[in-house]
């Protein structure tokens, strides 16, 4: 009888045993963390020896949402996520802890508010997890319906970086914008319009493509010449110009970080062009410039 219980004893001992040697067989590193310091902003405002202190006013003035996804490499999968908006004491400034490992560190900025791989309530208590191949961004739209969406594009910037996290490590980012600029003059009439069949409402990370499909986008001159931030810039861009009765469609490049400037008669005969079409590096001044 002693023979059977104590074999009914054993497999519970080797288990307890096993345990406790896998318990003091993990290694020191694995649980160790470390601090990383992120800071954002716009790399011509990040001269040599700038004080990491003067970055918050700048970034202060280029968006109000910025958000941190931290992958991990190996899997793909997200490891933690915060988002502050422009209000905050510390608006660019990231205090983390994890553990060492390799990290996709990702970071978004822009002026409209955005959700992380959702558009409608973006920052709702339930986040959406996917893996950093399908992960994205996209403007905060006003309904659940799909085909309500509207154009929201706004100054957004966008960087993300490989990174073996095994030390406290302090680590400047230089945000990158990813929308473009159009702008359009009209010489010979007075009130004219330019329509945008659509643009895009998302930004994929991993192919740092746009996605999605907005409502059409409709403006005039009321305010002065015309000028639209696009963020589908991977393809040219459909536009109509109308006025005095007249229309013309064009298709015109669209660049990250460029200004795209279309610029002619409408009322010109047929056998001449009507609009020119330039592409210019220089970012007007009602946004501070990012050189990149």
């Amino acid at each position: 009888m002693k023979k059977v219980i104590l074999i009914a004893i054993l497999p519970l001992l080797i288990l307890v045993s096993c345990k406790k040697e896998i318990d003091q067989s993990l290694p020191v590193s694995e649980k160790e963390t470390f601090r990383i310091k992120l800071a954002a902003a716009g790399e011509n405002e990040m001269k040599e020896g700038l004080a990491a202190s003067a970055v918050t006013p700048v970034l202060d003035s280029l968006i109000n949402q910025l958000t941190l996804v931290l992958y991990k490499a190996d899997s793909g999968q997200e490891y933690s996520r915060e988002v502050q908006f422009k209000n905050s004491g510390f608006f660019g400034r990231f205090d983390v802890t994890v553990p060492k490992d390799n990290y996709l560190i990702t970071l978004i900025g822009s002026k409209s508010s955005f959700g992380i791989n959702q558009y409608y309530k973006p920052h709702a208590s339930n986040p959406i997890l996917l893996p950093y191949d399908d992960a994205n961004m996209e403007y905060e739209q006003p309904t659940i319906f799909m085909g309500e969406k509207r154009n929201k594009t706004d100054d957004t910037f966008f960087i993300s970086r490989l990174y073996t996290i095994d030390r406290n490590m302090d680590i400047n980012f230089v945000l990158q914008r990813i929308v473009g600029k159009l702008e359009v003059i009209v010489e010979d009439v007075d009130q004219y319009t330019v329509t945008i069949p659509s643009d895009a409402t998302g930004y994929l990370f991993s192919s740092q493509l746009s996605f999605g499909k907005s409502g059409e986008v409709i403006v005039d001159n009321s305010k002065g010449p015309i000028s639209v931030l696009v963020l589908r810039t991977e393809r040219p861009l459909n536009i109509e110009i109308a006025g005095a009765g007249k229309a013309k469609l064009m298709s015109v490049p669209i660049f990250k970080n460029q200004r795209t400037i279309v610029r002619g008669k409408l009322l010109a005969p047929a056998s001449k062009v009507g609009f020119n079409v330039t592409v210019n590096t220089k970012w007007l001044p009602d946004s501070t410039e990012v050189i990149f």
